[in-house]
């Protein structure tokens, strides 16, 4: 197991398991959010093929409209 952080939140995370699972299983709606791990945007295309390291930072951003 990976210790990562999600969200400035510490968590336990198989090394086996993407991005993509990591979201899915934190994120109720992904619809509009933007992923960076280690401060760099990972697009979304890539989000299943990116597996993630001992002491990666991932954080989740929303979009938001407004004026």
């Amino acid at each position: 197991m990976n210790q990562i952080e999600f969200n400035d939140q510490g968590l336990s995370w198989p090394a086996d398991k993407s991005l993509a699972e990591l979201v899915a299983e934190q994120q109720s709606n992904t619809q509009g959010i933007a992923v960076v791990v280690n401060g760099e945007i990972v697009p979304q295309s890539a989000w299943n093929e990116r597996c993630l390291s001992d002491g990666d930072k991932v954080k989740v951003f929303r979009a938001i409209a407004g004026g």
